[in-house]
C-alpha cells in the first residue's frame, strides 16, 4: 500500500513515531517477500538440477548439528574440543523441500510478532511525544507523583524521555495506553467498532497479542487457558482470516500464512493511522492522506 500525504504533513510535530512504524512494517514486509522469492527460486533451481543428472530426490538429504564447549574444560593441549549435541536436524527427500515451507511459516508468525512490537513502540513513543508537547491532557496529580519519584533530575518534562518514563510508570500495559487515547480523543474508541474492515480493532489487537506471546514463548501455540482469555466472539472468521491454524490438545496452534500476515500488517498500519489522525486532530495538527492504493471492500 503506497501512501502520500497533502503539504503541511512535514509539520506534524508528533509525525516520527508514525513514520518510523510504516518504515518498519514495509522494511519487514518487503524482506519477507524477497526471502520467499528466493526460497521459491532455489527449490525450482534443485529440482531441474535433480531431473537434469537423472539423480533421485530421495537421495537429498539436509542435515546440522550444532556443537559445543565444555565451558569448564580445559585441555592440556590446549585445544579445544568440541561435542556434537543431540537430536540433529535431519531432513531426506521430499522433507528436504518441505523444510522451506516450515521455515517460511516460522518467518510469517515472527513477522506478526515483530509488527506487533513495532505497534507497542509506536503507541508508547507516540504518547509519550503527545503529552511532552500538550500538557494539559497530562493529570496533574500523575505528574507530581511522578517527578517525586524520579531518582534523577536530569530529566525535564521537556524531555521525550521524561514522558517514556511517565507512561512506563503509569501506563504498564497496551490497555492502559491504549485507554488513555480513547480519553484524549473518544473518536478512536468509535472506529475502533465501526469502520470499514468490519471488524472490531480491540478484538484483533487481542488475538495478535496472543500470537505474538504464542510466537515467542509457546512454539506457536496458544494455550487453552489464554485462549480462553480471549472474547467469545473473536470468532472463526478472526481466526482464520488473521491468525489460521489448528486445534490440537495442546491448544491452537497457529499456522501464520502469507495471506494473513500481510493483512495483519496492513492492520498495524492502518489502526496506528487512525490512532496518529486522531490524537494529531485534537492538538491542531494536520495529518490527512491525500491519496492511496484501495483494495475492494465489495
Amino acid at each position: 500500500m503506497a501512501i502520500r500525504f497533502i503539504d503541511g504533513w512535514e509539520g506534524n510535530p508528533v509525525r516520527d513515531p508514525f513514520d518510523v512504524l510504516i518504515q518498519t512494517l514495509n522494511l519487514i514486509n518487503g524482506l519477507l517477500n524477497n526471502f520467499e522469492n528466493r526460497l521459491d527460486e532455489y527449490e525450482k533451481y534443485i529440482r531441474i538440477y535433480l531431473e537434469r543428472i537423472h539423480l533421485d530426490q530421495s537421495l537429498m538429504v539436509s542435515a546440522a548439528c550444532l556443537a559445543i564447549r565444555d565451558l569448564d574444560e580445559w585441555p592440556q593441549n590446549g585445544w579445544a574440543i568440541y561435542y556434537p549435541t543431540p537430536s540433529s536436524f535431519i531432513a531426506k527427500g521430499e522433507q528436504y523441500f518441505k523444510v522451506n515451507q516450515t521455515l517460511m511459516l516460522k518467518e510469517y508468525a515472527h513477522a506478526v510478532a515483530q509488527s506487533f512490537e513495532a505497534f507497542e513502540t509506536f503507541l508508547r513513543d507516540l504518547l509519550a511525544t503527545f503529552f511532552r508537547l500538550n500538557i494539559r491532557f497530562v493529570d496533574k496529580a500523575k505528574i507530581f507523583e511522578f517527578d517525586n519519584h524520579l531518582k534523577t533530575k536530569d530529566r525535564r518534562p521537556s524531555d521525550t524521555d521524561y514522558w517514556r518514563g511517565f507512561i512506563d510508570r503509569f501506563y504498564p500495559q497496551n490497555t492502559h495506553v491504549l485507554k488513555a487515547i480513547h480519553n484524549i480523543a473518544p473518536e478512536i474508541k468509535r472506529i475502533e467498532n465501526t469502520n470499514n474492515r468490519g471488524i472490531d480493532l480491540k478484538e484483533w489487537f487481542s488475538l495478535v497479542t496472543e500470537v505474538r506471546h504464542a510466537t515467542i514463548h509457546s512454539k506457536g501455540t496458544i494455550k487453552p487457558y489464554r485462549i480462553q482469555n480471549l472474547k467469545a466472539s473473536v470468532n472463526e472468521h478472526l481466526l482464520s482470516t488473521y491468525a489460521p491454524g489448528l486445534k490440537t490438545n495442546s491448544g491452537y496452534q497457529v499456522e501464520m500464512s502469507k495471506e494473513a500476515t500481510h493483512e495483519n500488517l496492513t492492520l498495524f498500519a492502518e489502526y496506528s493511522y487512525i490512532i496518529f489522525k486522531h490524537l494529531s486532530k485534537i492538538a491542531g495538527y494536520t495529518c490527512e492522506i491525500n491519496s492511496f492504493v484501495t483494495e475492494s471492500t465489495g
